[in-house]
């Protein structure tokens, strides 16, 4: 068990736990509850991974294989179901293969000249034809007529908007653009383990040393999950928001563009 491992490294190299709260800011009950396998203390799986990591690291143990295996121990029987799925997968596919039978695309079957008759109608075609001219012809004339007096009196687009004043030209300043999307500085005044996902993909994972400062942007949303939410001040879009939560308080949100948008 993961917890075994890591209360063994932690007593070889004369560790408490207190010890290990403080250099990781992860509370002594999540790291109790560790070392006895006692996982349903934990505030979720993705904390669970987060404070299993950071331990580890600590330990200077291979925190990338300390992981995999506590993943072992939450999933046992994914992997197997993983690999019998994909194994049906295939044979399905190898099946549906060898029963459909293969066609050649011969074109579009035409049974008698009659389905196309062309040569019936070619006095309608006509016809419609000269109607269409003669209006071409009508509509250009009006074009000619009146077509000049409109060019004169249109006004000219310009790219901005102009102003005069006591005799001098002056143009109005454009708006200053707005942030396309979700836009997050993040400062961190004490160690902080953190999770930053942007859109989907996973931007940083670890703990942050205080001082540290990161900006991230995304497309429709940001999720922040902080495990001493109290040490993480952050602004939204431009605007100072505060911190994520109280010291030692583990805290995950999720800011969307809407969201994102309403604070400014």
């Amino acid at each position: 068990m993961i917890g075994d491992l890591l209360r063994a490294e932690r007593e070889k190299q004369n560790l408490s736990v207190k010890d290990i709260e403080k250099a990781t800011s992860i509370r002594a009950l999540y790291i109790d509850a560790i070392e006895k396998g006692d996982y349903k203390t934990l505030p979720g799986e993705v904390y669970a991974k987060g404070f299993v990591r950071n331990y580890a690291n600590y330990l200077k143990l291979d925190a990338n294989a300390v992981v995999n295996s506590f993943n072992e121990e939450l999933h046992p029987q994914e992997d197997l179901s993983v690999e019998a799925s994909a194994s049906l997968a295939d044979e399905a596919t190898r099946m549906q293969s060898a029963e459909r039978p293969a066609e050649e695309y011969r074109g579009p079957k035409i049974t008698s000249l009659e389905s196309y008759p062309m040569e019936k109608s070619s006095h309608g075609v006509r016809n419609a034809l000269l109607v269409a001219a003669a209006v071409f012809v009508v509509a250009f004339a009006a074009l000619v007529a009146f077509g000049g007096e409109d060019e004169m009196t249109a006004p000219t687009k310009s790219a901005g908007k102009e102003t005069v004043q006591h005799g001098q030209r002056q143009t109005e300043a454009a708006p200053k653009p707005t942030v396309d999307g979700v836009e997050m500085t993040l400062n961190f005044t004490d160690r902080c383990w953190t999770e930053v996902v942007v859109d989907g993909k996973t931007e940083f994972e670890g703990t942050a040393e205080k001082g540290k400062t990161l900006t991230v942007k995304g497309k429709d949303k940001i999720r922040i999950t902080a495990g001493n939410a109290g040490a993480l001040k952050f602004s939204l879009n431009g605007k100072d928001m505060g911190t994520i939560g109280q010291r030692g308080e583990v805290v995950e949100k999720t800011f969307s563009k809407d969201a994102a948008t309403t604070v400014r």
